[in-house]
This record gives C-alpha cells, sequence and structure tokens, in this order.
C-alpha cells in the first residue's frame, strides 16, 4: 500500500514539473534570470520640503537603505526603468512623503537577483523624529543612525539591519529573514518573526521587548534591558548575556522540550519571561 502510494506521488510530481514547464515555456509567466543591466536604468533623486513628518516607502524586491542627513529636507535616491516596468511614485502632502513602488511585469517575474546596485536611499535630516513606515516583499532593510519616533516594518523576505538608532517605537513583522539590531537605544519593541534568527549587538538598549518567533535563534550580546523583557518562541533557543544584576528582576522561564539555565525566581520590579516549546533557554547575565 505505501509502496503504491510513492509511485502514485512520483508520478503527480513529474506531471506537476511537466505541466509547469509547459506554462512557463508558453510564455504565460515572465521568468528572468539574467544579470540586470544598469542601462536600463535612470537614476533619480527626489528632495522634499523641510516639513515631512512622515515617511512611507513600499518597495517590493529592492534593498532599501535609511540613513541620515545633514541636510534640512528628506533626499531620495532611486532608479526607474527606462521601458516603465518599474518605477517610483513619490507624493508629498501635508508633512507625509510616500515612496511606492510600482511594477509592470507580468505575474510571478523572478526579479531583483542581481540588482545589488540599484538600492533605493533615503537619506533623512539628522532632526528627523517623525514616524517611519517600510513595507517590503523581498529586499534588505537598512536603517542606519537615524532618531524617528516610531518605527513600523513589514517585510516577507529580507535581512534587516538597524544600527545606531534610536526610537520611541519599534515594530516589526517578519515571515522569513534574520533581524539584527546593534548600537541601539529603543523605548518599546515588538518583534515578530516566523523564520529567522534574531540577534542584539553590544550597546543596545531597551526599556521594553517583546519577541515572538515560531522558528529562530534569539540571541543577546550584553544587551540592556531596563524594564521588561517578554519572549515567546516556538522552536529554537534563547542564548546570551544581558547587561545587569539578576536581583533586579523577576524571572518567569520555561522550556517544554529543552534545558532551562535561566530559572524563575521573585526579584525587582523589573522582568523577563522567557518561554519556548522546542528550544533550549541559555540567557545569563554578565
Amino acid at each position: 500500500m505505501n509502496k503504491t502510494k510513492s509511485i502514485c506521488g512520483l508520478k503527480k510530481g513529474i506531471i506537476g514539473l511537466f505541466a509547469l514547464s509547459i506554462f512557463l515555456l508558453s510564455g504565460c509567466i515572465d521568468v528572468r534570470f539574467s544579470k540586470v543591466n544598469l542601462d536600463d536604468y535612470e537614476k533619480n533623486e527626489y528632495s522634499s520640503s523641510t516639513s515631512v513628518n512622515n515617511i512611507l516607502v513600499d518597495e517590493r524586491n529592492l534593498a532599501v537603505e535609511i540613513l541620515s542627513s545633514d541636510a534640512p529636507n528628506v533626499t531620495v535616491s532611486y532608479y526607474n526603468a527606462k521601458d516603465k516596468s518599474e518605477y517610483y511614485e513619490i507624493s508629498e502632502r501635508g508633512g507625509y512623503l510616500e515612496i511606492i513602488k510600482h511594477e509592470n511585469h507580468k505575474p510571478f517575474v523572478l526579479t531583483g537577483l542581481s540588482k545589488i546596485d540599484l538600492k533605493l536611499k533615503v537619506y533623512v535630516p539628522n532632526s528627523f523624529e517623525g514616524d517611519l513606515e517600510i513595507n517590503s516583499t523581498n529586499g534588505k532593510i537598512n536603517i542606519e543612525n537615524v532618531k524617528p519616533d516610531n518605527v513600523n516594518i513589514e517585510t516577507s523576505n529580507g535581512l534587516i539591519i538597524i544600527k545606531s538608532a534610536a526610537a520611541n517605537n519599534l515594530d516589526i513583522n517578519s515571515d522569513n529573514g534574520a533581524i539584527k539590531i546593534g548600537d541601539s537605544n529603543i523605548a518599546n519593541a515588538k518583534i515578530k518573526t516566523k523564520n529567522g534568527g534574531i540577534s542584539f549587538d553590544r550597546n543596545v538598549s531597551f526599556e521594553n521587548l517583546e519577541i515572538k518567533s515560531s522558528n529562530g535563534l534569539v540571541e543577546f550580546d550584553d544587551s540592556v534591558i531596563n524594564q521588561s523583557l517578554l519572549c515567546e518562541l516556538g522552536n529554537g533557543a534563547v542564548k546570551g548575556t544581558l547587561k545587569g544584576d539578576s536581583s533586579e528582576y523577576t524571572i518567569i522561564s520555561d522550556s517544554k522540550n529543552g534545558t532551562n539555565r535561566l530559572g524563575s525566581q521573585k526579584g525587582g520590579d523589573k522582568t523577563i519571561e522567557v518561554h519556548t516549546e522546542n528550544g533550549a533557554i541559555g540567557l545569563k547575565f554578565n
């Protein structure tokens, strides 16, 4: 019976691959694997007014960089395809700046394979303390040396790096892709991911940090939790070091299937709560 099912499954797989090949060859799906020719793109630059309080970036496949600038306004460096198959729509109204990517490819286009040079770069003034929202499908997101009030990041696939930044509120929602935060001061952070590791380098401090992850390692490196940490993991370990004395914290931790070296204790007003389904808890204080 099992052998019969295996043979049937193999036949179905072969038939499926054959059908997909016919579909591709028929031109129903535009699939491109060739290296991008930069001559097909035109570099552009946009300068905003000096009254921008909120920035929205909606990108598909390219890397997004949010960087600081000495200029008094927001500057956007971007590339549009000369054949209009990819272009940005940038609008500004009432202090709200929108940067929207449009792509006119046929469905299921596999692009962005060699577009390292085609980054979207947004330079914000050093004095910018407004809201920043980034929506991305595929592509690295890099935020460096800025201090917005609220940061909201939604991405399906792509590495997220936050470095030398400050924010009152940080909200990250990611399906797949690692998240790295270093040398930053964030009051309240909520990080939710399905697949991907989360790491905090040295000189990172939070007032309140909440992490929910289905799969992936969470790692701290002498990070500071000034008030509370809540970490809920499905499959993945928690390890590393936190700065401070463990006696300052009330700790609740448990792992259904994994070693737990953190334990639980009644301590100070600060709280640490760590729960894992499958994964060790090796968090220590330094």
